[in-house]
């Protein structure tokens, strides 16, 4: 028989022994009763205690909310969405809590074609509580016609919104980006006179007092930090060229709404760009205003004013930074376009690491230009008056001269530039002899110039004064001035019957091409040098 283990118990006031075994028996026999409210050991009590932490849990949320209400726009904006509104629909619409899709659905329904959101990163708010979502701008466009193709969808408006900055219990239950509308800017763009003060090329553009419109809105980079730069463009197209137009946007650090920096034209058909110019640190906007074989480059700095706003200041060749008369020589040759002679003037002086700042930019845009003419000048071209007006805007005067000499089929081409220049080339050979009276290749093309837009008189007049006894010089340009008249021409105008500027039609294709860049010039005042009496 198998032995079992006693356990002492106390039954009745004695003590007795049973058995370990007969005891679990007993226990299983007797189950233990549970609990009617497992969950709630106090029973009714404890629900009353729920009740009351629900109740304080729900005040302490109110509280916290109309907290929020006051002191975040946000929060109050975002509940609209729940309450109803008594206004006009389309105004319950632009003052309501929408997501992007929403918005542009809105949009459409009011027969608007909006373009994609560009995100306004400069505008950063973000906490521990608040989520960082950017604002957004969306261009508003016409609707496009039936037979539109390009360029037929202007710009009309420019709408901001602001993205809700909600605390995290509220991002948690709101899944979606909302945003709220924060300002609409009508686009305007700018007049052809507006563009007509920049460069003598926006003469391409009608001459209308219309804003012209802008069709399209791109980033402009890379650009300078901290800000965004936007660019909104427009195309003018005739059978000739085609020129770009717009104008610079820029939305500050930390702000949702933009300044127009400036207005801009490219007679090239380019958009303005950041570039190093001046090799410092800072970026310059360049735009290309460059019309023909004619170098145009306008360079804007990027500086502040007294009140700490951005602005873009032109570089300007108006007035000498250094007053010194090499320095200003340098700067004359240059203000009539001689950019590689004025370059080469400049760093005759030397040490421009050590001149002010406003120096160095012009030196800087004096090389941007030279640079230019100097590739052209340097460019193989399969036509002979190409070569020689890239020559002469070089200020190249004796290559010039020798390719005209070496090649008499380009005496019509180089008789119609001649005729069709309106002040450029007169204005160089003036800017040359003040450097320099004795550079007689550009007293050659001075002569030239007068014997076509005068008299064969008043050219040899001038000659002989400006050669000042050279008689190897005068007896050079009279041969030129003889091969210049071509058959087909027995009789050359006088001073009080000039010959008429030529039509395009009338002009080779290489000649028109010289035609555009000099035709929009300004007539300058004949200076002294010019005037045979």
């Amino acid at each position: 028989m198998a032995k079992h283990s006693l356990r002492r118990e106390v039954r009745h006031g004695k003590v007795v022994y049973v058995e370990a075994a007969s005891h679990r028996q007993s226990r299983r026999r007797h189950p233990r009763r549970r609990p009617v409210f497992p969950h709630v050991p106090w029973g009714l009590p404890g629900l009353g205690s729920l009740a009351i932490a629900g109740s304080a849990l729900v005040t302490g949320g109110l509280i916290w909310l109309s907290w929020q209400v006051m002191v975040n726009p946000d929060v109050d904006f975002w509940l609209m969405q729940f309450l109803p509104m008594s206004s006009a629909p389309e105004t319950n619409e632009n003052y309501r809590p929408q997501t992007l899709a929403q918005i542009q659905d809105r949009l459409r329904g009011q027969n608007l074609s909006p373009s994609l959101p560009i995100e306004l990163t400069t505008v950063a708010r973000s906490s521990v509580f608040v989520r960082d979502v950017p604002d957004v701008l969306i261009p508003i466009a016409q609707p496009p016609a039936p037979n539109c193709q390009a360029n037929c969808q202007p710009l009309l408006e420019l709408q901001t919104y602001r993205a809700l900055q909600l605390p995290m219990l509220l991002r948690l239950l709101s899944a979606q980006h909302f945003y709220r509308l924060l300002e609409r800017r009508q686009v305007r763009g700018p007049t052809a006179l507006d563009l007509a003060v920049l460069t003598e090329g926006a003469g391409l553009l009608s001459r209308s007092e219309r804003p012209l419109p802008l069709s399209r809105i791109q980033r402009l980079e890379p650009a300078p930090k901290p800000g965004l730069w936007l660019l909104l463009s427009g195309l003018s197209t005739d059978r000739h060229t085609t020129a770009t137009y717009g104008q610079v946007l820029y939305f500050p650090p930390r702000s949702s709404r933009f300044r127009v920096m400036l207005n801009w034209v490219s007679p090239r058909g380019e958009f303005p760009r950041w570039q190093a110019v001046t090799g410092n640190e800072a970026l310059e906007l360049v735009v290309n205003q460059s019309v023909g074989l004619e170098p145009d480059f306008a360079v804007y700095q990027l500086q502040q004013t007294s009140s700490g706003a951005e602005q873009l200041q032109r570089i300007s060749l108006a007035n000498p930074a250094i007053a010194d008369a090499q320095y200003e020589a340098g700067v004359r040759l240059a203000q009539q376009r001689l950019w590689s002679p004025a370059l080469a003037q400049l760093k005759a002086l030397g040490q421009s690491q050590s001149w002010p700042p406003q120096a160095q930019a012009q030196f800087a845009l004096i090389q941007l230009h030279a640079q230019v003419t100097h590739t052209q000048a340097e460019q193989a071209y399969t036509d002979i008056v190409e070569r020689i007006v890239a020559y002469l805007i070089n200020g190249s005067w004796s290559a010039a001269t020798d390719v005209l000499t070496s090649a008499s089929g380009a005496r019509p081409g180089v008789r119609q530039m001649l005729l069709a220049d309106s002040g450029r080339l007169q204005s160089r050979v003036e800017a040359a002899l003040a450097f320099n009276p004795q550079q007689t290749d550009a007293i050659a093309w001075g002569a030239m110039l007068m014997h076509m837009q005068r008299s064969p008189a008043a050219a040899l007049t001038w000659a002989r004064q400006k050669t000042a006894g050279n008689g190897a010089a005068l007896q050079r340009i009279q041969t030129l001035l003889r091969d210049l008249e071509t058959p087909g021409v027995t009789e050359l105008p006088t001073v009080e019957e000039p010959l008429p500027t030529p039509t395009p039609a009338a002009i080779s294709e290489a000649a028109f091409k010289v035609f555009l860049y000099s035709a929009f010039a300004p007539q300058p005042p004949i200076l002294g040098g010019f005037d045979p009496t």
